[in-house]
């Protein structure tokens, strides 16, 4: 699980939670939606996902997330709609979902 930190408001890092020897997941955000802090803090705003055993999460258009969203593998996400689209609680393994 991956863990947000804002003990310092000018620099935020993400803490992996499953130890120091654990590989962060390569994560591919559209950058015309989350490019600014703001637009990421929106998108998690009812908690952010875990990403614990994800090894690689690309997200494409608007997509707001939860604490009960769980990535495992590879996991593709995309939302034609130019409108933010919740993606619904749940576990995503090795998938491409579209909302």
């Amino acid at each position: 699980m991956c863990e947000m930190s804002n003990r310092n408001p000018l620099h935020r890092s993400i803490e992996l939670a499953n130890g120091a020897d654990a590989q962060p997941p390569t994560i591919d955000l559209d950058p015309n939606r989350y490019k600014l802090v703001d637009q990421s803090d929106e998108k998690t705003s009812s908690g952010v996902p875990s990403l614990k055993n994800c090894r690689e999460l690309t997200v494409r258009s608007p997509v707001s997330f939860n604490s009960a969203n769980i990535f495992k593998g590879n996991v593709s996400l995309t939302n034609k709609s130019p409108e933010t689209r919740a993606l619904p609680p749940g576990e995503y393994t090795d998938c491409t979902k579209e909302l």
